[in-house]
C-alpha cells in the first residue's frame, strides 16, 4: 500500500508512515491506534539526559533570568535569529491533538571549528507543556536508524546524527542543517516541530566560568576517571584545566564541570544524567545569586553560544511562564532501559555500521503519549526488530 499523504510505499500494518509520519487510519486523532493489538506492559520513561540538555537549559536559564529583569530590548538587539521554517518545508504533521504544547528541537553539535555544521551527537525534543505545567525532554539516540530525505544510501536510511551534517553540506537543496534535521524528526516521529536551537557544547565551559564555576560534590570513586577525562580534554583541545586533587564538595571550573558532566565509565548513562542535572542546578543557583549588573554580559555570552529561530517574544513568554510556575521537569529517552520491547542495537551488516532499529509505529505513539499525555499506546504491542 502507499501513504495517504506522501504516496510512498509502506507496509499494510503501519499506523504512521515511516517516511512522512502521517497517520494511516481513517480517524486523524491519535486515538486511532487503540484498535491495535493487545497491550504489553508499558515501558517506564528513561531518565538519561545528554550533556547538551544541560547546556541548552543553562542558556535558556540565563536568558530567562535576564529577561525577567527587563532585558527584552537587550535581547532583541543582540539576538541573531536563524531562519523560520514554514510547515511545508519540514513536513509538519497536522493531525496531532490540539493542546498547549510547544515543541522545540535541540541539537548539540560536537564540532569546535564550525558552530553551524556537524553531526548532532545529541538530539532532544523539548516540549513546553503549558497545560500540565511540565517541561518534557525526550532524547533520541544519535545512532537511531531513520529515513533522511535524499540521503545517498539504500532507502535513504542512515543514523539520525547525519541529518544535520547532510543538510548543512547541501544548503541549496535542504536549506540548512537545522532544516533537514527538524524535517527528519517530523517525518520519522510524526511531529509538528518548526522551532529549533543548536549549540556547540565545547562552549559550555565558558558559560560555567562566566558564572564563577559550580559547587559539586565529587565522589571518591569518580576521582581517577574524572582526572583521566580532564587530561584527555587538555590534550585534544589545548584548554587549561586543572586536575582535581581530592574528593568532596568543591567549586569546579568550566572545564572541570564539562568533564564531570560527561563522565559515565565509572557507572552508567543514568548516573551521568544525574551528574548533568547536578551541574545544571548548581549553575542555575549561581545565576540567581549574581548581581543584576552582571546579567548583560551573561546574556550576551549565552546569545553567542546558541543559534535559534525562536524570537525574543517567544523566549520571553517561556521565561515568564517558567519563572512564575516552577514547572516539573520530566525526561524520556529513545530507546530507554526497556528497549528490548521495541528496539535492537547492533551492526546489521547493511553498510550503516552499529545502529538502533526501532518499531517506529510503537515509538511514534509512545512519544506522542509522553508529550501529550493521551495514553494512546497502551493497546499497541511493540515489536522488536529481528
Amino acid at each position: 500500500m502507499v501513504c495517504k499523504k506522501c504516496k510512498k510505499r509502506i507496509r499494510k500494518d503501519e499506523v504512521f508512515c515511516h517516511h512522512c509520519g502521517a497517520p494511516q487510519t481513517e480517524t486523524v486523532s491519535l486515538g486511532a491506534i487503540n484498535a491495535a493489538q493487545m497491550t504489553k506492559k508499558k515501558p517506564k520513561r528513561g531518565k538519561k539526559v545528554l550533556t547538551v540538555i544541560g547546556i541548552i537549559l543553562l542558556v535558556l536559564a540565563l536568558l530567562a533570568c535576564g529577561l525577567y529583569y527587563g532585558m527584552l530590548h537587550f535581547l532583541d538587539s543582540n539576538l541573531e535569529k536563524e531562519p523560520d521554517l514554514p510547515d511545508h518545508q519540514v513536513d509538519v504533521n497536522p493531525d496531532l491533538p490540539p493542546s498547549g504544547v510547544t515543541n522545540i528541537a535541540l541539537f548539540g553539535l560536537d564540532n569546535r571549528f564550525d558552530k553551524n555544521n556537524g553531526r548532532s551527537d545529541a538530539i532532544i525534543i523539548l516540549s513546553v507543556d503549558y497545560d500540565h505545567n511540565k517541561i518534557k525532554l525526550t532524547s533520541i539516540a544519535r545512532d537511531t536508524l531513520v529515513y533522511v530525505d535524499g540521503y545517498p544510501s539504500y532507502e535513504n536510511k542512515t543514523k539520525i546524527t547525519h541529518a544535520f551534517y547532510w543538510g548543512a553540506l547541501k544548503p541549496d537543496t535542504y536549506g540548512s542543517g537545522a532544516q533537514l534535521a527538524v524535517k527528519t524528526l517530523n517525518q520519522n516521529f510524526g511531529m509538528n516541530i518548526t522551532k529549533y536551537m543548536f549549540v556547540n557544547f565545547h562552549e559550555f565551559a565558558e558559560l560555567i566560568d562566566l558564572v564563577g564555576g559550580v559547587d559539586i560534590e565529587v565522589k571518591e570513586y569518580e576521582l581517577y576517571q574524572l582526572n583521566k577525562h580532564i587530561r584527555g580534554m587538555v590534550s585534544k583541545s589545548g584548554l587549561d584545566i586543572d586536575q582535581i586533587s581530592s574528593a568532596g564538595m568543591q567549586t569546579l571550573s568550566g572545564g572541570q564541570a564539562l568533564a564531570y558532566a560527561r563522565l559515565r565509565k565509572v557507572d552508567s548513562d543514568v548516573v551521568r544524567g544525574n551528574r548533568q542535572r547536578a551541574v545544571l542546578e548548581a549553575a542555575f543557583n549561581k545565576v540567581k545569586e549574581m548581581p543584576l549588573t552582571k546579567y548583560p554580559a551573561l546574556v550576551k555570552k549565552a546569545l553567542g553560544v546558541c543559534n535559534t529561530n525562536l524570537d525574543a517574544d517567544e523566549i520571553l513568554k517561556m521565561a515568564k511562564w517558567a519563572l512564575s510556575n516552577s514547572p516539573e521537569f520530566v525526561n524520556m529517552s529513545l530507546p530507554d532501559e526497556n528497549a528490548s520491547l521495541y528496539a535492537r542495537g547492533k551492526n546489521w551488516n547493511d553498510g550503516n555500521g552499529w545502529v538502533y532499529r526501532m518499531d517506529m509505529n510503537y515509538v511514534t505513539a509512545y512519544l506522542h503519549d509522553f508529550i501529550y499525555e493521551t495514553n494512546t499506546c497502551e493497546n499497541l504491542t511493540p515489536v522488536r526488530p529481528n
